[in-house]
């Protein structure tokens, strides 16, 4: 097998999603499907994916989108992987404002991605 036949393979085993949360509407899918997000208290959020959603537990990555006053940092509070749950994922994620640290309402962006 070839390394390209090997890239290709790897590359259609993956399952991916990607989202958009807006912190103006407490957590409102702005894109994506599949997945939910709720908006606990200030600055911070809960994005859950449904049972069966993925095989495997998922590598995430989430990102700051845009910001107002103060610079937002974007921190993983809380990782839950599930093969037989509720859910599959359940991600939380909490915001804080470089400036003061304090806890701040901010759209964020995320991938999660599984084989």
């Amino acid at each position: 097998m070839s390394i390209r036949q090997i890239a290709v393979l790897a590359t259609a085993l993956v399952i991916g999603t990607s989202g958009l949360a807006s912190a103006a509407n407490y957590g409102a899918i702005a894109y994506g499907n599949g997945y939910s997000v709720v908006h606990n208290s200030t600055g911070t959020y809960t994005i859950s994916f449904p049972a069966h959603r993925f095989k495997q537990c998922s590598v995430v990555n989430v990102t700051p989108a845009g910001f107002g006053a103060s610079v937002p940092i974007v921190n993983l509070d809380g990782y839950y992987c599930s093969y037989d749950g509720p859910f599959s994922l359940q991600i939380t994620v909490v915001i804080n404002a470089l400036s003061t640290g304090a806890q701040m309402d901010n759209s964020f962006q995320f991938t999660a991605t599984s084989i």
